[in-house]
């Protein structure tokens, strides 16, 4: 099921619109859905940073600058850099040159279905489930929702595994590393040592038996079959795995 995050300092707007959202997307091939009404977008900001919550569409009230539009986008992309964004503005502003925005969509109030399902549709059309692939960790006192394209790498230690996400945020459960692996289940992730699954997509150097990770973080590649954990990484690199 999708999750669908509204942004609008009016808690009025905000819910009338969550409840056209919920309507339209009962006739959609991708939903229902569950829509959440914010009147602060730090909540929802925290939400994500803290794998409270992965939402798949993002609705942000603006003033109607293209200047705020952008700053509002780059804080969403920066825990969901897939996210489709839908912005509400006061006036009409399909017409602006927001080319750094890609895959936005622009509606305007009042709204109606007629307003809102045309960039909705926009929306759900860019939005590719692959990337927005999330997990629920459930640990001893909460479940956290991780999307798997934050996810740094994980470590182990004694049965305790550490997840760190590229926001810096982390948190551990007791498991076996080998349980969150086939949880995961996902191919950028590379089983490089006993204690450690890294996430290809941010290897940024390789330093003797060692990955350096986005951020400088140190991942350990184990030396009992090294020279094909690396050669794996290449072929991912260079989009031949």
């Amino acid at each position: 099921m999708m999750n669908i995050a509204i942004y609008d300092p009016s808690q009025e707007d905000g819910q009338a619109l969550e409840a056209l959202v919920r309507q339209m997307m009962e006739g959609k091939a991708e939903g229902p859905a569950e829509a959440d009404t914010f009147t602060s977008l730090e909540k929802i900001l925290d939400s994500m940073y803290t794998c409270q919550r992965v939402f798949d569409i993002v609705f942000l009230s603006t003033d109607g600058t293209a200047d705020d539009m952008t700053e509002l986008s780059q804080k969403v992309r920066e825990y969901n850099r897939f996210c489709p964004i839908i912005f509400i503005g006061p006036q009409d502003i399909s017409n602006l040159e927001l080319m750094d925005i890609p895959g936005a969509a622009f509606i305007k109030k009042p709204l109606s279905e007629a307003v809102v399902e045309p960039a909705l549709d926009k929306a759900l059309a860019g939005y590719d489930p692959e990337k927005a692939r999330h997990v629920l960790i459930r640990t001893a006192r909460k479940t956290y929702d991780l999307l798997l394209d934050n996810l740094l790498y994980l470590s182990s230690c004694r049965r305790i595994v550490t997840l760190y996400t590229r926001q810096g945020f982390t948190f551990s459960c007791y498991t076996k590393l080998g349980d969150l692996e086939a949880l995961i289940s996902d191919r950028r992730f590379l089983r490089c040592h006993q204690s450690y699954l890294a996430n290809m997509d941010y290897i940024t150097n390789i330093v003797g038996p060692t990955f350096i990770m986005e951020g400088g973080a140190e991942v350990k590649i184990r030396q009992s079959g090294i020279s094909k954990i690396k050669e794996r990484y290449f072929a991912w690199a260079l989009g031949r795995y």
